[in-house]
């Protein structure tokens, strides 16, 4: 936890965040788990590196009080853990819920902020890789992602960096909109 001349201070993710869990799957045997649900229930296959509002499937209350499944807070930072999608990221756009596959990195706002957290998790992706076990199917602990040091200015300037980031991402996804539209 050294502080740097330019006051960046390398922190482990768990000391930023007021929560580090992870999702859960509702038995899909049962029916009333996502028949007429309301909830998004993001998998691992929908993180694509971008904020996250509407889900492949949406789950009940029933759902969430009867399994393994938990809502989320918005702005809540997701990483896949395991597999062909190992290290993708989301940011909740609005309470929601994930399977298991997801770490689910809920951001003390005090300490951080969760867009900068986000960019800067993407920018060490490979790194955080590197740390993952397994043969076949590469798995990332979720004790290794607690632990992950990262450097952290003082909150101003990290939410300076993280808004002046989604806003050119926000630009290069109407850009890539105004291009689709243009060619249909």
């Amino acid at each position: 936890m050294a502080d740097s001349p330019s006051g960046f201070r390398l922190l482990p993710i768990e000391s930023v965040c007021a929560n580090i869990t992870s999702g859960g799957t509702p038995p899909r045997n049962v029916p009333s788990f996502f028949e007429a649900g309301t909830i998004p229930w993001f998998k691992t296959k929908e993180l694509e590196d971008a904020p996250l509002t509407d889900a492949e499937e949406y789950i009940t209350e029933e759902a969430l009080a009867k399994s393994s499944a938990k809502l989320l807070p918005a702005n809540t930072v997701l990483m896949a853990m395991i597999g062909a999608t190992i290290g993708k990221l989301g940011i909740l756009g609005r309470p929601a819920a994930c399977n298991q596959n997801s770490v689910a990195l809920i951001v003390d706002e005090k300490q951080a902020d969760h867009r900068y957290l986000f960019y800067l998790l993407l920018s060490k992706r490979d790194e955080l890789i590197s740390l993952a076990s397994g043969g076949a199917q590469a798995i990332l602990n979720a004790g290794v992602i607690r632990r992950f040091e990262l450097p952290f200015p003082p909150l101003p300037r990290q939410k300076a960096i993280g808004e002046l980031l989604a806003s050119i991402d926000e630009k290069i996804l109407a850009n890539k909109q105004t291009s689709h539209t243009l060619k249909s």
